[in-house]
């Protein structure tokens, strides 16, 4: 090696720090955790926020619950304490117009008509509290439908003829025997007459069409909406009932809310009624697993039709029905204690009326009422002999 160079040559390198250790990555990494931290709060915040307003949402729901709960049990309650006056005057009234005189008959048919239609509207009113709480059953009759339609219809004939209504009842001649609920079937039929009767002028017309559609199709039975019962379905032949009427028609706009509950298309009129009558006749259906429609024309009136299957083979076990033609079991005696508070005493002396009614041979008939003033109202053993 020879001597060194007296010139040193130098070489400076500069080593720069990895992108994510530089000055903007660093400020980035701030950045994203601040980013995060914000994201995190906000989606505590909007996590509680929908927590608590599903809380609120679910104690809404409780407290309309057992508001409906409790509006159903008023109603319930209110229609049973309305029934005993209710029989407290239709009793004496009916009395009163088999002793009556022609001048008076008139004015004490009149109230009798008006205690009916109270009855009706407290039916309807436990009717739609039982439907409320899906504790309204269905009692299942095996009996001919023709003649039950007919003296549903019937029950009008007199207001018709008062009214100069024309009424034409149009139902099948044969025979149609299947299995069906009377009393539901009844509570359709008598508002929807009523609806038609209240709306139609003097003079007017009311129609009810009655027929059998030929198709056998297999449907659901109908059960109350609270019943833990396994779903059946059974075979029926669907009947549809076309009931129209003249006069005042229904818009379009009113036709949707006609069937809710407390909505009148004139709410001005003094005769529109309470607003449950269509209402109930709504739910009856829907439950029975059938459909009404409404069509109104100012020219051609208004027409409501309902369709429901009416079963040809027991829907449920037979053991389950109801038929009207079965007989009554007679039950064996009721033993009162004579020391019973404010009972029937055993030793009582026995009226005329008493030993009449309990001869040999006759059935006896015990009634048992917590309202003293309805065993005033009934008539008399001699009036059933």
């Amino acid at each position: 090696a020879g001597p060194w160079s007296p010139v040193t040559a130098t070489l400076d390198i500069t080593i720069f720090p990895p992108w994510w250790q530089r000055a903007w990555a660093r400020l980035l990494y701030v950045v994203v955790a601040v980013g995060l931290a914000l994201l995190a709060y906000r989606l505590i915040v909007i996590r509680e926020r929908n927590r608590m307003a599903l809380e609120i949402e679910r104690s809404e729901a409780r407290q309309l619950v057992e508001l409906d709960q409790f509006k159903s049990r008023f109603f319930a309650n209110i229609s049973h304490e309305f029934r005993t006056p209710l029989t407290l005057i239709s009793g004496p009234l009916q009395r009163l117009i088999e002793k009556a005189t022609e001048e008076d008959r008139d004015t004490l048919l009149r109230a009798q008509r008006n205690a009916k239609r109270l009855g009706r509207l407290i039916e309807q009113l436990l009717a739609l509290s039982r439907l409320e709480a899906g504790r309204l059953p269905v009692n299942w009759e095996h009996r001919d439908l023709v003649p039950l339609v007919r003296g549903l219809a019937a029950n009008f004939s007199t207001p018709a003829q008062e009214r100069e209504i024309d009424y034409e009842v149009d139902v099948p001649d044969t025979d149609f025997v299947v299995w069906f609920d009377a009393d539901l079937l009844d509570k359709i039929l008598l508002n929807l007459l009523s609806n038609a009767f209240k709306f139609t002028p003097d003079g007017g017309r009311v129609r009810l069409v009655m027929r059998v559609l030929d198709d056998v199709d297999i449907v659901p039975v109908p059960q109350p909406s609270g019943s833990e019962e396994a779903p059946r379905t059974a075979a029926a032949r669907t009947v549809r009932v076309d009931l129209s009427n003249t006069g005042s028609s229904i818009s379009p706009e009113q036709r949707d809310a006609i069937f809710e509950r407390d909505r009148q298309v004139d709410p001005g009129d003094a005769s529109a009624g309470s607003g449950i009558g269509l209402a109930l006749v709504s739910e009856l259906v829907t439950m029975m697993t059938g459909q009404v429609l409404l069509e109104s024309d100012p020219k051609a009136g208004t027409t409501f039709t309902v369709t429901l299957p009416f079963f040809v083979e027991a829907p449920i076990p037979q053991a389950e029905s109801v038929s009207p033609e079965e007989e009554l079991e007679v039950a064996p005696p009721l033993t009162v204690p004579d020391d019973a508070s404010g009972g029937i005493h055993a030793d009582a002396p026995a009226s005329e009326d008493e030993d009449e009614s309990t001869a040999p041979g006759r059935p006896r008939l015990l009634v048992v009422e917590d309202h003293a003033c309805l065993l005033y109202t009934s008539p008399s053993p001699r009036d059933h002999s």
